[in-house]
């Protein structure tokens, strides 16, 4: 009963240990990145966000005759454009557009030779796809429903690929987000006004020039 009541402590006391231990979290995250780098060694795609959009947007190519085409991925309370390719008479802007509209709808839209459709990950909605066919389109609404929505489940197994890559980009600019602070501290503090103290420099100097050419050079410099 000793034995085991002394062991139950000295778990305990092991534990508030490494809670109070600073660099708890550096070593957990190694352990994490040392089996990521693992892992990573069978992604034969890579991690690059805007390259894997590009081979779900070459699938759209393939299956659906578009002159507008892009792949958008939530951000905070709107979509961002991750990825698009137009081509002559494409419209960007509608592309955009219906594509916030099937995001908020959760579903796919067909409408006037638009389309766009949520792209289902693991455990929800990684980005939405949308095109517009080019004017002049044989193409009907009905038919045009009919492709995408065989795209829609084709393009399934490409979207965790996608959603792996915007989740490491994502952890990549949390992790730097700190040194980005600091160097723009840095920046602010150190050589910004270094520079604009060169700046009032370079005006004086100009001010006082002799000849209107040395004038200009020094205007020059100044910008």
């Amino acid at each position: 009963t000793m034995g085991l009541a002394l062991g139950m402590v000295a778990t305990f006391v092991r534990g508030a240990l490494r809670d109070d231990d600073p660099l708890a979290p550096y070593r957990h995250a190694t352990d994490l990145l040392r089996e990521l780098n693992s892992l990573s060694i069978g992604l034969s795609a890579g991690l690059d966000p805007r390259s894997l959009g590009g081979l779900i947007l070459d699938a759209v190519l393939d299956e659906v005759p578009v002159s507008t085409v892009g792949i958008h991925v939530p951000l905070d309370d709107h979509l961002a454009t991750l990825a698009a390719k137009s081509f002559a008479g494409g419209d960007p802007d509608r592309c955009a557009e219906i594509a916030a509209r099937a995001w908020a709808r959760d579903q796919l839209l067909v409408e006037h030779g638009c389309f766009a459709f949520p792209l289902e990950g693991h455990r929800g909605t990684v980005a939405v796809v949308s095109g517009t066919l080019p004017p002049g389109t044989t193409v009907d609404d009905a038919q045009l429903r009919r492709r995408v929505a065989h795209l829609q489940e084709v393009l399934v197994e490409r979207s965790v690929p996608l959603q792996t890559g915007l989740l490491f980009e994502g952890f990549r600019d949390i992790a730097t987000a700190d040194e980005r602070q600091r160097l723009s501290r840095e920046m602010h503090d150190g050589v910004a006004q270094d520079i604009a103290s060169l700046g009032y420099v370079v005006d004086a100097l100009a001010a006082a020039a002799p000849t209107p050419e040395l004038e200009s050079q020094l205007m020059m410099l100044r910008e």
